[in-house]
């Protein structure tokens, strides 16, 4: 009997730990809050429980295991299940290894490349530049007579229109756009306006020849200066106190008239005109610049530069002088003077010589407490004047 409850107390208690126990597999024994009531105070009166926060925030009940306190027979049975529990840790020790499968990373979907979009090109419409053009003045300058004899009238008619500002070269406009002036000149000379305005500048000029007493006077004008080989000129000429005229270039059997010409070079004209009585005679001439049309360069236009005239000292000296007069120039050109300015070229003397660079000419009868000026103008090969006075000024004084 007594055998019987032992064998009894051993299958309960076997039940018990196989069926009731927590399997020690490594992990903590936790036991279901939600269960029922009456079985986990029964777990609890036979378990101690911690609570502890899992990461997901919930409360984890994990049981420790409590033996009952030994007793001779519980010896026997524990032992037994130590033995049970070793083969069973043996068996487990000796299975294999049970490789948890592992999860295959996802093949990304290949998602094609977006092309880069393409960027349209906007067409912009630029608002056109506007350049003011702005006309240049008109300038209208004339002459009663473009030769008088000495001590003649001479009127002088201007008129400019659209023009901020003028200008004038030998007469005086008083600031005023167009007018007139009357006076008496006694020597022949060139009068300029010269009008501008934002476009631009515009020069007309007019050329009164004066005759004196003692010979002729003459002028020479061309209806254009500056054209292309297809065009023509018209050559116009007049005389004072001549007795016949001939020209360079040009017919010309009488004191006046007109002829038209087309010359395909660049071409001086020249007209001379003779008082029979007197003998004496007066020149004159025209530049005409030829530009070729196929070619259109135009030939050289800019006049010689004059330097180093001399003298320019005081020299001393008790009786009547000769001094050398001298003038030099940039270019191979000819020379002339006058004791007065503004004199035509044509009008004046000459140095004398062929054309160079070194130009020099004795002058006499000079006195002493004086002072002399005279003016130099020159003319290069190209038939360029220059239309300013050089002025060589000296005096003379006594020793």
């Amino acid at each position: 009997m007594k055998g019987g409850i032992i064998l009894f107390i051993i299958i309960a208690v076997g039940i018990w730990f196989f069926v009731d126990r927590p399997v020690d597999n490594g992990e903590d024994k936790t036991i279901d809050v939600a269960e029922d009531t009456s079985s986990t105070e029964n777990v609890q009166n036979a378990l101690p429980i911690n609570r502890s926060k899992t990461d997901t925030g919930e409360t984890a009940v994990t049981t420790e295991e409590a033996l009952p306190e030994n007793t001779d027979d519980d010896n026997l049975i524990s032992n037994d299940i130590d033995k049970e529990d070793k083969e069973t840790e043996t068996a487990s020790s000796q299975s294999p290894e049970v490789e948890e499968p592992v999860e295959e990373a996802a093949t990304p979907t290949q998602v094609p490349e977006a092309s880069e979009p393409v960027e349209e090109i906007a067409t912009v419409i630029e608002e056109p530049i506007v350049i003011p053009v702005y006309e240049k003045p008109t300038v209208e300058l004339g002459a009663s007579d473009i030769i008088i004899n000495n001590g003649e009238e001479l009127t002088l008619t201007w008129d400019a229109k659209n023009a901020d500002s003028c200008k004038s070269s030998g007469f005086l406009i008083y600031g005023e756009m167009s007018g007139e002036m009357k006076f008496n000149p006694s020597l022949s000379n060139t009068y300029t306006l010269t009008c501008s305005n934002k476009g631009g500048e515009v020069k007309e000029s007019v050329e009164v020849t004066v005759a004196s007493s003692l010979g002729p006077a003459v002028t020479l004008r061309a209806s254009a200066v500056d054209i292309d080989s297809t065009e023509s000129i018209t050559l116009t000429w007049g005389s004072i106190n001549a007795s016949n005229c001939s020209g360079t270039e040009f017919t010309a059997n009488k004191t006046s008239g007109t002829v038209e010409l087309s010359p395909n070079v660049t071409t001086r004209y020249r007209l001379v005109c003779t008082n029979s009585t007197t003998g004496a005679t007066a020149e004159t001439s025209v530049l005409v610049r030829v530009v070729y049309v196929d070619e259109n360069i135009a030939l050289d236009v800019t006049p010689p530069k004059l330097s180093g005239g001399a003298p320019t000292t005081t020299i001393v000296s008790t009786t009547t002088t000769i001094v050398m007069l001298s003038v030099e120039t940039d270019e191979k050109a000819t020379c002339k003077y006058s004791n007065t300015t503004g004199l035509l070229y044509a009008n004046m003397t000459s140095f004398g010589g062929n054309k160079t660079t070194a130009h020099a000419v004795k002058i006499s009868g000079l006195l002493p407490f004086s002072t002399y000026r005279y003016y130099v103008r020159c003319e290069d090969e190209e038939g360029n004047q220059n239309t300013a006075d050089y002025l060589i000024q000296f005096s003379i004084a006594d020793g």
